[in-house]
């Protein structure tokens, strides 16, 4: 696809701002699966590409994030409709091989300090847990995520609320059980 250069500028400054934080939401989506973020990050952003001619260019940052972030919440819909929902041996030997002992290492202890948070938090359901990533790993704003789920900002407040105190919930039952 074609498209010219002042518009091929355009789309890599809005790339380059947003790589990191579809990569973060989407790293967190697939549990930490480095390979499996990378290639979803490319998937997106090839798609985001393909249809950058129809998306209006005199609009701001803040349409470009709504518009990168509903193909995201789409695109991972599709993956996990898509994929099967099990661990590939074959997938984990290759990460091993590929990223050395070192790098695995340094990816588990960073995974670490997120250990219980994470951990209840991967047991939410798919839309609690993509809700509190959008909100507090991606910073979004309540209307923002409103926009991207189609919901009106109020119900996207409670929804959020209602999902911190269901991970709260989760925590506390989960440090109680270990006592």
């Amino acid at each position: 696809m074609y498209l010219p250069v002042s518009v091929r500028e355009k789309f890599l400054k809005y790339y380059n701002l947003y790589k990191g934080k579809i990569f973060t939401h989407i790293y967190y989506r697939v549990n930490f699966n480095r390979a499996l973020a990378e290639d979803l990050v490319s998937e997106i952003f090839i798609k985001a590409y393909e249809n950058f001619d129809k998306f209006e260019e005199d609009r701001s940052e803040n349409a470009f994030s709504k518009w990168i972030f509903t193909i995201t919440h789409n695109h991972l819909a599709n993956h996990y409709r898509d994929s099967k929902s099990r661990v590939d041996l074959d997938e984990v030997d290759n990460y091993v091989s590929q990223n050395g002992e070192e790098e695995i290492i340094n990816d588990l202890e960073n995974s670490l300090l997120y250990g219980e948070v994470v951990q209840e938090l991967v047991k939410l359901p798919d839309n609690q847990q993509e809700l509190l990533i959008m909100r507090y790993i991606n910073g979004l704003s309540y209307k923002k995520i409103g926009d991207i789920v189609d919901k009106e900002e109020g119900a996207v407040r409670v929804a959020v609320h209602r999902a911190v105190k269901n991970l709260y919930s989760k925590i506390s039952s989960a440090k109680t059980s270990k006592k």
